[in-house]
């Protein structure tokens, strides 16, 4: 009686075990929001053999989102740190995980592991809030007499923010009002790096769009976040919200209105420099024999920069304002018009404590003043503003500057 042989049997490792993972393989969210470890066992590798792990969607493991690498410790575990932003991409879903190695010399793929990444507890998470609310008379109030320009809306960092994600929030009326209204604050704008960063994330709801709303009736912020980077899809139904199915809502915030116009005037200096420098000041990227205040045919009083000593690259004048307030939003403007029609064009912008607000535009017309301007929201009291050179030149290169106007808005 002849027998055959059998082909032995593929090692295949045990699948990868998780930090912070349960005994049904389900995450906090809160748990990892710093990030967490991906811990592979032993098994037959030995030390310093190269390991691959994979993420994967449960529906499509042959394609993973992304992979790490680590290395083989022996006979102890090998962990392999996850960064918390693609912990992330799984809030309230299921992932698939794997990892490849090579043992006896031949290549092999170890068991899969599927876990869960678990919804958020509402209260782990902030709501959007309006920065200007006081208490009054036994309730809080968003009194429109008691700010100027938009209100400010502040979201607190919320857990597992990263760069790239889709946030939306909805201010809106209380259906029983006379006349409902909602506007949107933000629209799916993808998170920056900056407000990544940050302890929270600045927005503005203006007042023209506040005016919209019932004097003492209500206004209720709504937010989500895609925290899977996807964009926004439709509501399930409209009829009880607008936010997108596939994002993930965040607490609700409402306060109570109450309409009218500021009682103190808000913020606003102009400077037409009739009566001199206004507070601006010639920087020492300047020479001061090019500027010049003069007065037009017309009796309009403007900045005359003559930059004949070739000095004429960089900032050219700067002010400081205050008291600003922190997350307000603010505008500056300016008018400006070449003098001369020959050799180089002015090209000038502006910036607000060294970051830009106006960016580097051509100063073109010799006829006509063109008036630039641009928006900032305060990160301190004080705010530094700059006129900025970005021509090298006294051939040409000559420009008037006047009406320099910041205000709220």
């Amino acid at each position: 009686m002849s027998t055959t042989a059998s082909k032995p049997r593929t090692y295949e490792p045990i699948a990868p075990q998780y930090q912070y993972a349960d005994q049904n393989n389900n995450i906090d969210p809160m748990a990892i929001r710093y990030g967490g470890k991906a811990i592979i066992a032993p098994g037959r590798m030995e030390v310093g053999t190269p390991i691959t792990l994979y993420i994967s969607r449960v529906d499509d493991v042959e394609n993973p989102v992304v992979s790490f690498t680590g290395v083989a410790n022996g006979d102890r575990d090998t962990e392999i740190n996850i960064d918390a932003e693609w912990f992330a991409l799984f809030i309230g879903r299921t992932f698939s995980s794997r990892y490849s190695a090579v043992v006896d010399g031949e290549g092999v793929t170890s068991a899969v592991a599927e876990l869960t990444v678990r919804h958020f507890k509402p209260e782990d998470l902030p709501a959007a809030k309006f920065q200007d609310v006081t208490q009054e008379h036994g309730g809080r109030w968003l009194d429109m007499r008691k700010f100027g320009g938009s209100a400010v809306i502040n979201l607190c960092r919320y857990p597992l923010i990263h760069e790239g994600q889709g946030l939306w929030v909805l201010a809106m009326s209380n259906p029983a009002d006379s006349d409902p209204s909602c506007f949107w604050v933000r629209n799916g704008d993808k998170v920056t790096e900056e407000e990544a960063k940050a302890t929270h994330i600045v927005m503005h709801l203006s007042r023209d769009a506040l005016n919209e709303f019932d004097d003492y009736g209500s206004v209720t912020l709504s937010t989500a976040v895609t925290f899977s980077h996807e964009e926004g899809e439709p509501p399930t139904d409209p009829e009880l919200s607008l936010l997108p199915a596939n994002a993930i809502e965040l607490p609700a915030s409402s306060e109570n209105l109450r309409k009218g116009d500021p009682e103190e005037p808000p913020f606003e200096e102009f400077s037409d420099f009739e009566n001199g420098w206004g507070g601006w000041e010639i920087t020492p990227g300047t020479d001061p024999r090019d500027l010049k205040i003069v007065q037009d045919s017309a009796g309009i009083w403007y900045v005359l920069n003559y930059t004949y000593t070739n000095k004429s690259n960089g900032i050219v004048l700067s002010k400081g304002y205050s008291p600003l307030e922190v997350g307000r939003k603010y505008e500056f403007s300016g008018d400006f018009m070449r003098i001369g029609s020959v050799h180089s064009v002015p090209r000038l912008s502006v910036t607000v404590n060294g970051e830009p607000l106006i960016p580097p535009t051509d100063i073109s017309n010799t006829t006509q003043w063109r008036s630039l301007k641009g928006e900032f929201t305060a990160k301190a009291t004080f705010g530094v503003v700059e006129i900025v050179s970005h021509v090298a030149s006294g051939a040409g290169n000559d420009y008037g500057m006047k009406g320099f106007k910041l205000k709220v808005v």
